[in-house]
């Protein structure tokens, strides 16, 4: 958090987004309040306040809350909802009530874009150049013919996408950290820095608060 606290503002990517507004209430079988949570929503919570506490702001891409918006909520649930979590907070006994899930869907997409009314929120029309998303294509690659390099990149993940290098670009042209779960971004941090990539990549679950 100290490396972060030394910037002006921290970007967000669509994870992060997700992760700080996977917050709503439902009611159990029983009519009970409960709250629904993502598993990194209490942390990325402290993250938020601890920067706003210290008057930092925190922005991201258009085309990055979009993909929060339209993909990763929906995402997100349906990964709570197979690991059993909704069914066993909710005590929901054999399938979700399809009108349950659109109404969870629709709740959390209402809480996602509350955010966007935050004053220490910016989502910015930023647009990376074509030239820059291929050369940075182009490092990927690269990562993946090297032996000892290939082995920072998860197992089963390709390049990142042009979202996620549209962010690294953001973070190079804005001189703001960006903040990701993705291993594949921040396990290149020092290498993408050296050509200009981005200001810094640090890992979400890194974050001490």
């Amino acid at each position: 958090m100290k490396h972060l606290l030394g910037y002006a503002a921290v970007i967000y990517d669509a994870n992060c987004i997700v992760y700080q507004s996977f917050s709503i209430v439902e009611h159990d079988m029983l009519g009970l309040p409960v709250r629904l949570e993502s598993p990194n929503t209490t942390r990325a919570k402290q993250v938020t306040r601890a920067l706003v506490n210290n008057k930092k702001g925190i922005s991201t891409i258009r085309r990055a809350f979009e993909e929060a918006e339209k993909i990763l909520v929906g995402k997100a649930l349906i990964s709570l909802i197979e690991e059993g979590t909704i069914h066993r907070q909710l005590r929901i006994k054999g399938k979700l009530d399809p009108m349950l899930k659109f109404r969870i869907t629709k709740n959390l997409r209402t809480e996602l874009s509350q955010i966007k009314q935050q004053k220490w929120f910016v989502i910015s029309a930023f647009f990376a150049d074509p030239t820059r998303l291929e050369q940075v294509r182009a490092l990927y690659r690269e990562f993946c013919l090297s032996p000892e390099l290939s082995k920072r990149i998860p197992g089963g993940k390709g390049d990142p996408s042009d979202v996620d290098i549209s962010l690294l670009l953001f973070s190079a042209d804005s001189k703001h950290p960006l903040l990701t779960n993705d291993e594949e971004l921040y396990n290149f941090d020092s290498e993408l820095r050296a050509k200009g990539f981005c200001e810094c990549v640090r890992a979400f679950r890194s974050v001490k608060v």
